[in-house]
């Protein structure tokens, strides 16, 4: 089909004709049908990886584009294939330019629906470590995808307690609580509720702040003690 016949011009064409054959693909990736596709073509997934590790910034930037439009769909990409990808997005938060950034962090947040993803991404030494100056002061979009992934990896009972202990991780989750997007407040809330269900890690304070602004209401929050908070009620 298309997506393996242009993953192995990836792989054997001359560099000129390997740019190309990404930026088709980038532009391919906005089509649900192709996605589908591309989703099961190791040999693109492959290509596109190597790109974002090798390629010019402009081309990295198509490369992760495509990524983080084919992880819209992480349920039909083949295991293999997602392991292989995170190292190369977690590198990508690390690049200057912000778009490439931005696509890296979305990629990231798409398959961390995965449960072994929300595991790795949360173990991984550098990938939470990134976002979360992000989340704290990047660009609306920037934020709302670093978020979404400390969101979607706090779904993890067992990442709760590591999340929760990432220095100023509350700090971002306060401020986009405060303001950011709807999209970024509901990763937030999504995140804050989870992360407060863990006495040990949760941070009274950052809910005292919230419960002051009527951003949350928590009644278990006037003695400040660090206890079991359930914190449910986001408006």
């Amino acid at each position: 089909d298309t997506a393996n016949v242009l993953g192995e011009i990836l792989y054997q064409g001359t560099p000129q004709l390997q740019d190309v054959t990404v930026k088709t693909l980038s532009s391919l990736s906005f089509s649900r049908r192709f996605l589908v596709q591309l989703c099961r073509s190791d040999t693109a997934l492959i290509g596109l990886v190597n790109t974002l590790q090798n390629g010019s910034d402009e081309i990295k930037e198509h490369a992760v584009r495509t990524l983080a439009n084919v992880t819209v769909l992480p349920d039909n990409i083949l295991p293999e294939s997602t392991t292989l990808m995170l190292e190369p997005l977690v590198s990508s938060l690390k690049h200057p330019n912000d778009n490439i950034k931005q696509h890296g962090a979305a990629a990231l947040r798409n398959l961390a629906i995965l449960p072994s993803i929300k595991e790795s991404v949360t173990k991984h030494p550098e990938a939470l470590q990134l976002l979360v100056p992000m989340a704290l002061n990047g660009s609306e979009i920037l934020r709302e995808n670093s978020v979404g992934v400390i969101g979607n990896c706090s779904l993890l009972q067992t990442n709760r307690i590591i999340i929760g202990q990432i220095p100023y991780v509350y700090d971002a989750l306060v401020r986009t609580l405060l303001e950011g997007s709807d999209l970024a407040k509901e990763h937030a809330a999504r995140a804050f509720k989870n992360l407060s269900s863990v006495p040990r890690v949760c941070d009274c304070d950052s809910v005292d702040t919230l419960c002051s602004r009527s951003v949350c209401c928590c009644p278990r929050i006037s003695n400040r003690k660090r206890q079991r908070i359930n914190c449910s009620n986001f408006g």
